[in-house]
């Protein structure tokens, strides 16, 4: 062997030893990347919360008022405040339905719509341990929120949260059928209106029309009397549609996704399920009614 080609091997073990780091440390760095995506894929919100008694509302005759959450981990999230005094003094309790998101770093964005006012609110939320950090929502919010601190409650059931939520529901609803709608807290936003009748917002269909069209499209799951009473209302889709939500039963819940197809012409899309841990759709839906129709009023 000559001289130069003593240098080969050792030259080639040098590159193979470097090709080897720089693997193993790239390997090092995409396994780092993706427990990170992991772990933000994994933050969820689960079980109750209880607004602290210092962020709580108080009556006039000093009687706390604390606020409930109930988040799924599916992406909903309820919200409920029992009322408190009596027919002559006291507030009224509330009740909320809306969603939530992860936007990483423990940071939460939530949206909750009240049942039967007008009250909607988007906010930020930040989890700490046994903490939920709820930041005051945008200033030019039609709607104003404020910031508190809420306590995990580890001992509280669905079903003692939902007391609470029945409760705070029909307390919302004697509220606005003695006084009226909520008026905004800003009135200088874009999104207020002058009016006292969430009927009369855009990105609500009346209740009295939605029952109409799913009367005439024969969903005989729907029922008047009793889903007057319970409904989420009827809420804008991106795609210019509405959705109602009703209850029927102590753990059903139906959803009626009603677009608009021309002059007093509509389609229906309907879904049958249980409200059980979120919504989940029934096996056999032909079984409820009908999952679709087209209806001209």
């Amino acid at each position: 062997m000559n001289f130069k080609n003593k240098w080969i091997i050792p030259l080639l073990l040098l590159v193979t030893i470097g090709l080897v780091g720089c693997s193993n440390g790239n390997n090092k760095q995409g396994s780092k990347a993706s427990n990170t995506q992991t772990s933000q894929k994994s933050q969820v919100l689960s079980g109750v919360y209880k607004i602290s008694d210092k962020d709580s509302d108080t009556d006039d005759n000093g009687n706390k008022q604390p606020g409930y959450y109930y988040f799924k981990k599916n992406g909903e999230v309820l919200w409920a405040q029992n009322e408190t005094g009596d027919e002559d003094n006291g507030n009224y309790g509330g009740a909320a339905r809306g969603t939530w998101k992860s936007l990483g770093n423990n940071m939460f964005e939530i949206h909750i719509k009240y049942i039967y006012d007008n009250d909607d609110f988007t906010f930020k939320a930040k989890k700490t341990g046994n903490k939920l950090h709820t930041y005051s929502n945008s200033k030019n919010a039609k709607y104003e929120w404020d910031a508190d601190d809420n306590y995990k409650q580890p001992d509280m059931t669905y079903s003692d949260f939902m007391e609470i939520f029945n409760n705070g529901k029909n307390s919302q609803r004697q509220k606005v059928q003695e006084n009226g709608y909520d008026d905004p807290d800003n009135d200088s936003s874009s999104n207020s209106s002058n009016s006292s009748s969430s009927n009369s917002d855009s990105s609500e269909m009346s209740f009295d029309t939605a029952a109409q069209i799913l009367q005439k499209g024969g969903f005989n799951d729907f029922n008047y009397e009793r889903d007057s009473q319970t409904h989420d209302g009827s809420h804008a889709t991106d795609n210019g549609g509405y959705l109602m939500i009703t209850y029927p039963g102590a753990h059903g819940q139906d959803r009626f996704t009603i677009t608009k197809t021309g002059k007093n012409k509509y389609h229906v899309e309907a879904e049958y399920g249980s409200s059980d841990g979120g919504f989940t759709k029934f096996p056999d839906q032909s079984s409820y009614g009908p999952t679709s129709a087209d209806v001209t009023l």
